[in-house]
């Protein structure tokens, strides 16, 4: 371990080109404040527990949950994707005014499909909830569903803040892309203590509401005066618009298939009984940290210069930033997944065994999250690769990927679950990424040596 760390170190001290040393201290820009963000996070998810436990409140609660986030990880998250190397490549051919005419065609598109999409889920949400509830009982699954109409208009809301933070992102304005998050965090956690007692898990919903509108208010300020802001016109840039939905399309159909994943994961849990879903909920706390901190900083920061790469097509430097920043990746994720792995029930103890979160709770919680740690370097590498696929706008790859890693998800979840319970389906969830690992390395091998060779 001490090896690795070492030569992680002497790679940090030889980035070499300007490009990587930027995107080095993006990501530790990114990272910080997604640090500050997961830790008010986690301050609600203490709140949660203390108040709460592993009770039918937290079930209820992440499954209402897991239908307006699925949403917006498809249609948002796949926008975003699309946009930055499309905005990136139109400011660079045609310049700032022609970019945010682009901006304008894809808000107006956006809206309309997150809308859309909002009311599609309130009308098919009873149908819906009693698919992926199955297993809870008539009480419980009316409070699901009451939580899932509070929930809702998070769809339309973090939807379009995700779409702003991409645009920031792609103007290297990495800050307050980052530091916005902070908002739905913070409303969360005040409504919970002002309101948590009074209205129980509703707190929790409504804050998250709020969380999402005051962090989309801050976004479209800090646009505007960056003047980034849309312009009419956008009509003018059907040709780019049409380049963005070309793209778009495959990276929706991928996204569809692999936030599935954690749909599913939730849905099998409850088939388990009572209190799986909150335990694999817990569980997957420590994780999404750790990936949002490093691997996702890394990822946000990496696109807009890779985006500019590929149109300058600047093949050397490109390479030399993925090898760069893959033995950087490992440098760091190895020795943080051992670490995770080995003192997960100690973690879990000290962050969350108090008030309704007892000791029964914790060890299997530890366990469940040992088993999703694993996982870390797999994911690390992988939104290193996507983020350049999606550069080279070759997102129907990544859509190929996803169908496989979905197939494969709910095999092996049916296969571990029965030996080992719930943390059969977080090792699934590892499983996975070492699969779609391989894949996207040889896919994207394939796709450099082809567009090289294309341009000798």
């Amino acid at each position: 371990m001490l090896g690795t760390m070492s030569g992680t170190l002497r790679r940090l001290s030889s980035l070499g080109s300007a490009d990587n040393r930027k995107i080095f201290a993006a990501a530790l820009i990114v990272g910080a404040l997604a640090m500050a963000g997961k830790l008010a996070g986690m301050w609600r998810e203490l709140l949660v527990a203390a108040m709460f436990g592993t009770g039918d409140q937290v079930d209820a609660y992440v499954l209402a949950w897991e239908v307006p986030a699925y949403a917006i990880n498809v249609f948002g998250s796949a926008l975003t994707a699309a946009l930055v190397p499309g905005f990136v490549a139109v400011r660079s051919a045609d310049g700032p005014v022609a970019a945010r005419q682009l901006l304008t065609g894809v808000l107006v598109l956006s809206l309309g499909l997150l809308s859309a999409m909002a009311l599609a889920l309130a009308l098919a949400g009873p149908a819906l909830l009693g698919l992926i509830a199955s297993g809870f009982g008539p009480e419980k699954l009316a409070l699901t569903s009451r939580l899932l109409y509070v929930l809702l208009p998070c769809v339309v809301l973090s939807g379009l803040a995700t779409l702003l933070t991409g645009v920031l992102t792609a103007d290297e304005r990495f800050a307050l892309a980052s530091a916005s998050a902070l908002a739905v965090s913070a409303a969360s956690v005040a409504f919970l203590i002002g309101f948590g007692q009074r209205w129980g898990i509703f707190a929790l919903a409504f804050g998250l509401v709020a969380g999402y509108a005051l962090q989309l208010a801050v976004l479209a300020r800090g646009v505007r005066r960056a003047g980034l802001g849309p312009l009419p016109g956008w009509r003018e840039q059907s040709e780019a618009v049409r380049q963005v939905i070309r793209q778009y399309a495959p990276m929706v159909a991928g996204m569809l298939l692999i936030s599935s994943g954690g749909l599913i994961d939730q849905t099998m849990a409850a088939t388990l009984g009572g209190g799986n879903v909150a335990v694999f909920s817990y569980s997957s706390r420590i994780v999404a940290v750790v990936l949002s901190v490093g691997t996702m900083a890394l990822g946000t920061a990496v696109l807009p210069y890779f985006s500019r790469m590929v149109a300058e097509r600047d093949w050397a430097a490109i390479q030399h930033t993925l090898r760069t920043y893959t033995w950087l990746s490992l440098g760091v994720t190895v020795p943080l997944t051992i670490g995770l792995a080995a003192f997960s029930r100690s973690i879990v103890r000290l962050l969350f065994e108090r008030g309704a979160f007892t000791a029964e709770d914790t060890a299997i919680v530890g366990q469940v999250q040992a088993m999703l740690a694993l996982q870390i370097p797999f994911y690390s590498l992988s939104i290193l690769y996507v983020r350049l696929i999606s550069s080279l706008k070759a997102n129907r790859i990544l859509m190929y990927g996803t169908a496989i890693s979905f197939a494969l998800n709910i095999s092996l979840n049916y296969v571990l679950m029965g030996i080992i319970g719930v943390s059969g389906i977080a090792l699934s969830t590892s499983f996975v990424y070492v699969v779609s690992l391989i894949y996207l390395s040889i896919m994207l091998k394939r796709l450099l040596r082809r567009e090289m060779a294309a341009c000798a």
